[in-house]
């Protein structure tokens, strides 16, 4: 959970988070002070990397993540003036850590399945049906990769199903606060451990000579 928790509070996922909702959208919450306008209008010389780091610097502020450990539950909070936004920004957090999640689980899948194709290589030969398989085997992992890079944060949130909570209001607070609760998907990585262990004599001695 604490880990989780530093994640999505971290550059890295807030500069996605940037990426996807976009400078032009996220400037009335970044532009404050002075340094953003300037450079949004083209008079000031920066290049979007430099644009894109000091706005996912900037939107960090705003942002708060509260965790129960008990429940596996963490909770997105964020604040701003145009409650719209706060929900886009709320719910592009909650997307860019199950994102995470799930390029951490397929790279492990990838690992798993080039170490298969490396030890049926050296078994087999490259004419092989059994390294054919295991070839496209990794191949179908990398086209899986690849499409969870491109998928929109709110069609990762469609997925997740009841183990998200999307955004909603608090009417009585001054300035609209919007709220997810993120329950982590712990069954699946535990689900994906145990499948890895178990198959650990069919992959452990291929990691061992490569």
């Amino acid at each position: 959970m604490e880990t989780q928790s530093s994640l999505l509070q971290s550059r890295q996922v807030a500069l996605r988070v940037v990426q996807q909702v976009g400078l032009e959208r996220l400037k009335p919450v970044v532009s404050k002070p002075q340094w953003l306008p300037s450079a949004l209008d083209g008079s000031a010389a920066k290049s979007t990397e430099e644009l894109d780091e000091a706005a996912a610097s900037k939107l960090l502020s705003g942002l708060s993540v509260r965790s129960d450990p008990s429940a596996y539950l963490l909770t997105v909070m964020y604040t701003t003036r145009d409650p719209e936004l706060s929900v886009a920004i709320a719910n592009t957090f909650a997307g860019e850590l199950l994102r995470n999640a799930r390029l951490q689980q397929l790279s492990r899948q990838r690992a798993y399945a080039e170490a298969v194709l490396s030890q049926q290589r050296a078994k087999f030969g490259d004419k092989h049906p059994r390294v054919a398989e295991a070839r496209m085997k990794l191949a179908a992992t990398d086209t899986l990769l690849k499409a969870q890079l491109s998928e929109a944060p709110e069609a990762i949130l469609q997925a997740a199903g009841e183990n998200v909570t999307q955004a909603t209001s608090h009417p009585s607070s001054p300035r609209p606060v919007f709220v997810i609760g993120l329950l982590l998907l712990i069954g699946l990585v535990i689900g994906i451990g145990a499948s890895l262990w178990l198959e650990r004599d069919r992959w452990w001695p291929a990691f061992s000579r490569y």
